[in-house]
């Protein structure tokens, strides 16, 4: 969920860059580098400490986007971000991605984890002829696909399999829908009721190895 834009971007080059007193940022050839906007409506868990480079324990329960900016300006202080923690997809009356949001970005960036966000990235895309580089993962399964306008097709012109599964993050963080609420409800009891009970049972099983072997 990462739509952002690097107006006057040059190729190859490092942000690093002293900006000067108006906010921009010159690069040795003169020109300017632009502002990058990420958006995520999720909060940092455990469970994601694991797969990226940003995050630490101390970040546990943040939301991602923000945390993820301030990280980004710590390594590089020169680096102009915006952190959003807004849907993907909400109408425009609710959301700061309006029609002059997406006019005024260079690229953009996906990294959503359902297809309807990444349907409507990409019709955005296609309507303000916009580049995307579409990227996703789905348990195992995962893609890349780049998009250029006028030269390539859309990532909404293939046919993906049928999204049955719900997001994780829509049913922690807003789970706006009848069939969200009922899976977050199985998934509170199936937790609280089947998964905790069986993880004490299996340890009181093995307690006595885990005693002996001083593991807590």
């Amino acid at each position: 969920h990462v739509p952002g834009h690097v107006p006057g971007h040059v190729p190859g080059h490092v942000p690093g860059h002293v900006p000067t007193p108006d906010g921009r940022v010159p690069t040795p050839g003169g020109h300017v580098l632009g502002h990058v906007h990420v958006t995520d409506m999720d909060s940092i868990e455990r469970s994601n400490l694991n797969r990226q480079f940003l995050f630490r324990p101390g970040d546990v329960g943040k939301p991602k986007s923000s945390c993820a900016a301030e990280k980004c300006v710590e390594l590089n202080p020169s680096f102009r971000i915006t952190a959003h923690e807004a849907r993907v997809g909400a109408s425009e009356a609710s959301t700061p991605f309006t029609s002059l949001f997406w006019d005024s970005l260079d690229a953009v960036i996906n990294a959503l984890d359902n297809v309807d966000a990444r349907l409507f990235v990409d019709r955005m895309c296609v309507r303000h002829r916009k580049p995307l580089l579409e990227s996703g993962t789905s348990g195992t399964k995962a893609n890349t696909q780049v998009i250029l306008p006028f030269l390539s097709a859309s990532y909404g012109a293939s046919v993906d399999p049928p999204d049955d599964a719900i997001p994780v993050c829509t049913l922690k963080t807003f789970p706006y829908l009848i069939e969200h609420c009922v899976q977050w409800a199985r998934d509170l009891f199936d937790g609280e009721f089947r998964q905790s009970p069986a993880a004490v049972n299996a340890w009181l099983a093995d307690g006595g190895r885990a005693l002996r072997a001083g593991i807590p």
